[in-house]
């Protein structure tokens, strides 16, 4: 299922906005935070400068939103250190991605932002 083009514009308009606001302009150089878009889901990430060779980037996982196309919600997934996804159970599925992303700014179990 791909997103419709008005609601994929929407989406990385957001997106885009949450990865600006939560990264300060200072550490750029050093950390930033980026999005990926597949056709139903969303990875939100985090690109570090490697400690081990400073010309290259790694890419460490926060969150995954799923979008569920019958029930037209998203759901919210965290990333263990095994590499799997798991449904984060703190939160109800919405049919806008900005309470999820607002739940992951929160952390409140302090998996998202290791």
């Amino acid at each position: 299922m791909t997103l419709p083009i008005a609601e994929r514009l929407s989406l990385e308009a957001i997106l885009a906005h949450y990865c600006e606001k939560r990264v300060p302009l200072h550490v750029r150089d050093k950390v930033q935070l980026a999005f990926r878009i597949e056709p139903n889901m969303v990875t939100l990430f985090e690109k570090r400068v490697s400690f081990q060779d400073r010309s290259r980037w790694i890419d460490c996982h926060v969150a995954r939103f799923r979008y569920v196309k019958v029930r037209k919600e998203w759901e919210l997934y965290w990333h263990d250190s095994h590499s799997r996804w798991h449904a984060y159970d703190r939160i109800h599925p919405n049919p806008s991605i900005e309470p999820l992303l607002a739940e992951v700014d929160k952390d409140p179990t302090g998996i998202f932002w290791r």
